[in-house]
């Protein structure tokens, strides 16, 4: 057992000795040996780290020691201060507490008998066994906060979205043939170069990465922007650069990036495809057909997920008059528009060697997510204002502890769903390994804070929020239609369990 007498409390930007001599043991996942120690704090090492606490988080009424006990206060700081050998890292934020009766086989001579309050011992998960995790983050932390760059951009789209796509001309382009207003979109092209943001230069983008592009997903969201953004500028650019074909990205991207071609995917969500890619002469031909497909009655490029016989591949359709039939449905949001595509002997190009597009479709989700994100914050900030003007008994209605309460649960579940959306758009950026698990929890956390945003703007806004003439239910359509968008919050996290290694266990 290391001997355990070093620094041991991190106190106001200061580490500070801690007086006890007792700890309690860290035990090792792999070898189930005691590898080290947790400081057991005094009662003046207490007090210090609780007023800290209090001090750093304004826990003035109900403060962490009144509120959960002094006992529980220790085991927490217990969980924060971990001593141990150098040659086992381990990170804070994955300790816990572990008893000994759920530790089996551990014999009790492996225990450390010094001296200390009796208490669990504190063990840390093993990263050894599953690749998805890993001990230390792979993601810089700077990524996450936005530059000067990304400040200005947000500045700029917000000032172009207020101006030209309000709820007022949402419900104007939405009603018209193809759905969105198309000088705006040539606009975002052309004068911000939206749509190139995270196209490479080769293919006529600018070379920026997702994290610029997240930025004006943010903004779209929070706008309600209706336009075939997401299928075009996301699912497409991505399957295209994903595919490794050079000729494909060369012939359709630079015409993407300047406005000029809308393109969507289809298939991408199916285990098996069901379209079918035969040969015909020279070429292949598409039969089959694929529901649900975004902007699927209007895009100008679609690319197909299709079943060959040597396998699954990918395929692009330049929509003709022949050979293929696309029926739009009507759907709940109306400003993102889905219709089934039927192929019946449809002439296409195939796209790379490989049909997998588990990347594509997480860029897509994390695609979602900043939209998802950016509607929130509309949502909270139209609320906030509105309780701030709306008076009932002689006072604002946000005065009252309830409203306060709801809002305050609001915002800490939205700043919850930023952090699950940068990281997220930090893997996109990075091509991270953790790609996976971050577009995920985005999915599953920014779908259920989009939900309760939406259903709290319709609530607080009392009977108004009710009407067809209130931009709210536009929102609340948005939210409903993208949670299962790309699988629901519980599909999710089934996909995380097994990302990550988790296995089911029974109720008993």
């Amino acid at each position: 057992m290391t001997s355990i007498d070093h620094k041991a409390f991190f106190i106001n930007g200061a580490w500070r000795a801690a007086e006890s001599t007792g700890h309690f043991d860290v035990i090792s996942p792999r070898s189930e040996q005691s590898i080290g120690g947790a400081p057991a704090a005094s009662k003046t090492d207490l007090d210090a780290a609780v007023a800290a606490a209090r001090h750093a988080f304004g826990f003035k009424k109900s403060g962490l020691g009144r509120k959960h006990g002094p006992d529980a206060v220790q085991e927490y700081l217990l969980t924060k201060t971990i001593s141990i050998d150098p040659g086992e890292v381990l990170p804070e934020s994955v300790t816990r507490n572990v008893p000994r009766s759920t530790r089996p086989g551990v014999p009790s001579s492996r225990l450390s008998s010094a001296p200390g309050p009796s208490a669990p011992p504190l063990r840390y998960p093993s990263t050894m066994e599953n690749p998805m995790h890993t001990r230390h983050p792979e993601i810089d932390p700077h990524l996450l906060s936005e530059t000067e760059e990304q400040r200005e951009l947000r500045g700029v789209l917000r000032s172009l979205f207020a101006e030209a796509s309000g709820p007022d001309a949402v419900r104007k382009h939405a009603a018209t043939p193809r759905g969105y207003d198309e000088a705006l979109w040539a606009r975002l092209a052309g004068e911000i170069g939206v749509h190139g943001l995270a196209i490479p230069e080769e293919y006529g983008g600018s070379g920026f990465t997702f994290a610029e592009l997240a930025v004006a997903l943010q903004e779209s969201g929070r706008a309600l922007y209706c336009a075939p953004l997401l299928p075009t500028v996301i699912l497409a650019v991505h399957a295209l650069l994903n595919s490794g074909d050079r000729d494909a990205c060369a012939r359709f991207l630079p015409r993407i990036a300047d406005g000029t071609l809308t393109a969507t995917v289809a298939g991408f969500q199916d285990d098996e495809p069901a379209v079918t890619a035969e040969r015909s002469g020279p070429g292949w031909v598409l039969r089959g057909a694929t529901d649900f497909v975004l902007d699927g009655a209007g895009a100008e490029l679609i690319l197909v997920r299709a079943q060959t016989t040597d396998g699954i591949r990918l395929f692009a359709y330049e929509p003709t008059a022949d050979g293929c039939l696309r029926a739009p449905h009507r759907v709940l949001d109306e400003t993102r528009r889905q219709a089934r595509v039927e192929f019946s002997g449809a002439a296409a190009t195939p796209v790379g060697q490989s049909g997998d597009v588990t990347a594509t479709l997480d860029a897509g989700r994390a695609a979602l997510a900043a939209e998802q994100v950016g509607g929130s914050g509309h949502a909270l900030d139209a609320t906030a204002q509105f309780v701030t003007e709306r008076h009932q008994f002689g006072r604002p209605i946000g005065s009252f502890q309830a409203v306060k309460h709801r809002l305050a649960d609001l915002l800490v579940a939205l700043e919850a769903a930023r952090s699950a959306s940068a990281y997220a758009t930090a893997c996109v950026a990075l091509a991270s390994p953790q790609l996976s698990v971050a577009a995920s929890a985005a999915a599953a956390v920014c779908s259920e804070t989009f939900h309760l945003a939406t259903a709290e703007y319709v609530q607080l806004h009392g009977g108004i929020g009710f009407t067809w003439e209130h931009p709210a239910h536009l929102y609340v359509r948005r939210a409903r239609s993208a949670e299962v968008l790309f699988g629901t919050a519980d599909q999710h996290r089934t996909r995380l369990a097994g990302l990550i290694g988790l296995t089911s266990r029974s109720a008993a």
